[in-house]
């Protein structure tokens, strides 16, 4: 080994140890500081087959606990379900209305009843035939409206459909009577 080759090797002894000195002077600086993690300098060997060469410092890297990015993973993981879950529930809320403002679908299914109740008792009078049409339409806008905004219920879709065609036959019935 030539003299210069091992003032080689030792000047890359000093720099590796001078960057990790440099390194644990910013953990020591930096501990108090949240979020900071502690980092470290790794070191690798240089040899060219038996002959060392010296060392070299690869980047810095953190020390990270994997429980702590486990528990991130998951937390982040029930944010996104909740926000999803949030989007939903919003879209089905409007449709529904709130409750107690009368415009919901079961305020309308109601007031059909109603409406068909009264029609029973006089089943001459035009006006009640008119308030039942009214109450059925309302119904039948409320029911496509709901089931607009469930895209996966092709079935629920239907029903408006059916409402009102069921509902021309009954006015059809009443009014030939």
């Amino acid at each position: 080994m030539s003299l210069d080759l091992a003032l080689t090797i030792a000047r890359s002894g000093l720099a590796s140890i001078q960057r990790n000195l440099a390194q644990t002077a910013q953990n020591i600086a930096n501990a108090e500081t949240p979020g900071y993690t502690r980092k470290t300098v790794p070191q690798q060997a240089l040899v060219a087959g038996d002959m060392p060469l010296g060392l070299r410092n690869t980047d810095a890297q953190r020390a990270v606990d994997t429980a702590v990015l486990a528990q991130l993973d998951q937390s982040r993981g029930a944010v996104a379900a909740a926000t999803v879950r949030e989007a939903l529930l919003q879209g089905i809320e409007q449709a529904h209305g709130a409750a107690g403002d009368g415009a919901t679908l079961g305020d309308a299914v109601a007031a059909l009843g109603d409406a068909f109740t009264l029609l029973r008792a006089a089943p001459a009078g035009s006006d009640l035939i008119w308030m039942v049409s009214a109450a059925m339409s309302r119904s039948a806008a409320l029911a496509e409206a709901t089931s607009a905004t469930m895209p996966s219920c092709a079935r629920c879709r239907a029903v408006p459909i059916a409402f009102e065609t069921s509902w021309s036959r009954v006015v059809t019935v009443v009014a030939a009577t």
